[in-house]
């Protein structure tokens, strides 16, 4: 499998680092439905991007939230801004306060990708409506390294609907914003638009609906919060 897509004419030139890198991600198993939360490295992630539109948007930030043991490691939380090779238009700036000379000094796209893989390496990511990061985080690699990657998520937009479904209460697109559900479980209001801070208010209202489990936190498998596994 490494042997194909280090040959792909599509790959960026990758140090030996890089290689070796990739090849262990590709290599790790996906978690099944029944392991342990509590036996499980978590890291909420939330992109910012020119759009919603992976095939012509692109990622300008990335924020990193590590949830160990259900304990946020704020310490160990990372934001990373990454250069475009394009010009912000004024909406993006204002939306998310970052500007062509804020962008121009971040990380390359690849640079941004082997970050990503660092970091989510062994680990299922919390994200809010995953298919966002999904979709651009699959584009980037498919740019560089000419395949898509293996990942795991805990959807928390998905578990408040299906929260929601349960109690027979109505949903709307305003009512699974990630702010809204967070006021919802009584969680402090943050600025959004950042990708650092909202991939925090994502771990947050992920420990809360956990905690929404009435289960014995050392019996929660990842089944009762919701697993999506893609292989590439």
């Amino acid at each position: 499998m490494f042997a194909f897509w280090a040959k792909d004419k599509k790959t960026q030139h990758l140090d030996q680092d890089e290689e070796n890198l990739v090849a262990d991600y590709l290599a790790m198993q996906r978690p099944v439905k029944q392991k342990l939360i509590q036996d499980t490295e978590l890291i909420a992630v939330d992109f910012e991007t020119t759009g919603l539109d992976p095939k012509k948007d692109k990622i300008i930030s990335m924020g990193f939230c590590p949830i160990h043991e259900g304990i946020i490691r704020l310490a160990d939380c990372l934001h990373i801004v990454i250069r475009t090779q394009t010009n912000l238009k004024s909406a993006n700036v204002a939306i998310h306060g970052l500007t062509d000379d804020v962008l121009n000094q971040g990380l390359s796209q690849k640079q941004a990708l082997f970050k990503f893989i660092e970091l989510t390496r062994g680990k299922v990511i919390i994200a809010h409506y995953h298919n966002i990061e999904r979709s651009f985080i699959q584009k980037l690699a498919k740019q560089i390294l000419g395949r898509t990657l293996p990942l795991s998520f805990i959807d928390s937009c998905w578990f408040a609907r299906q929260q929601m479904r349960r109690k027979q209460q109505p949903i709307t697109t305003d009512s699974l914003r990630l702010f809204n559900l967070r006021r919802k479980q009584g969680l402090p209001n943050y600025k959004a638009h950042n990708a650092l801070e909202d991939a925090i208010s994502t771990a947050e209202l992920y420990i809360s609906q956990q905690a929404s489990l009435n289960i014995a936190s050392e019996k929660i498998r990842l089944q009762d919060l919701g697993l999506f596994n893609y292989k590439t």
